[in-house]
Formats: structure tokens, C-alpha cells, sequence
């Protein structure tokens, strides 16, 4: 993300982050804040300085990552029944903290969606969190997990809308 910033010289970006790719957007955020225009949060994780997705799930969501690590102890196999796309994810990634200088905080648009219809959704804090936090356009849609599958047109829309 930050080397595709650079390289095609992207003055106004408009960052997109799904589940745990809320991890990896703000991070991204946070050191190129000066270019992105806005920040698009779809039942991802938005870290604070020192906080990794392992401080920011439910223990059920970790002893899943623990199991799914089980074949080889450090990559952590997905769910069955996902899309077939779908590959294991490094457990490192998932205890590792993350870093911030707070740049990102100073982007003016910043918008976070709640799929509420994910039982025990990891998410839920978050979107608490961020509900009541001045700065944060927040919404929520009754739908799973699974917004490109479930919702592709009002995803569409909404980022349209956005830009």
C-alpha cells in the first residue's frame, strides 16, 4: 500500500479496510497521513498505539487462532466453508502490536461500518468505541461478515459516495 502510494505518486487516496486489513490500513494511514483524504472502515479492527487484532478480540476469537495453527504452529488455516480464495494468515501478525504516531487521527473523513448480524463479531468494541468518538462518521448495517458477498451494491454505493 505504501509502496503503490509512492510509486504512482497518489497525492488524495481514499483507504479502504476490511476485517483484519484494519490493521494494516491504519498503519499504512498513520505513515502517509498527509495523502489520505479519507479513511473507510467496513467491520475492521482500527488499533490504537500498542494494540494488536490478539488485545483486540474476544478470548474465543483467540483460542480459534491458537487451533488454527495447529498443523504447522504458525500459520493460522481460515475457517472452513470461506471462499475458496482464502489462505492461511501468520499468527505473528495477529500478537504483533502495532506502532502509530497518531498522524492518521488528524484525517478529516473518517467513516466505520458495523455488519451487526456477525454473532460474537470481534468488531463490536470497536464500533462502540468509535460510535461515541468525535470525528468518526459510524453506521450500521444488518447484514454478516461477508459484505462483498452479502451487500456488493450498497458497498459500492457507500464508497461512491465517499470519494
Amino acid at each position: 500500500m505504501l509502496r503503490t502510494i509512492d510509486a504512482e505518486r497518489i497525492e488524495r487516496a481514499v483507504l479502504c479496510a476490511h476485517s483484519y486489513g484494519g490493521m494494516v490500513t491504519t498503519g499504512a494511514a498513520d505513515r502517509v497521513a498527509e495523502h489520505v483524504e479519507a479513511l473507510v472502515y467496513i467491520d475492521a479492527q482500527v488499533p490504537r498505539d500498542g494494540e494488536s487484532l490478539w488485545s483486540l478480540v474476544t478470548p474465543a476469537f483467540r483460542d480459534a487462532f491458537i487451533d488454527g495453527a495447529a498443523a504447522d504452529g504458525f500459520s493460522v488455516a481460515p475457517p472452513p466453508g470461506l471462499d475458496g480464495r482464502v489462505t492461511a494468515h501468520p499468527l505473528a501478525s495477529f500478537i504483533q502490536p502495532i506502532r502509530r504516531t497518531g498522524a492518521a487521527d488528524g484525517i478529516a473523513k473518517k467513516y466505520y461500518v458495523w455488519l451487526s448480524e456477525w454473532e460474537d463479531s470481534p468488531t463490536r468494541l470497536i464500533y462502540e468505541r468509535l460510535r461515541d468518538e468525535p470525528g468518526w462518521d459510524v453506521r450500521t448495517w444488518p447484514i454478516g461478515h461477508d459484505v462483498v458477498g452479502q451487500a456488493t451494491d450498497e458497498l459500492v454505493d457507500f464508497l461512491v459516495s465517499v470519494i
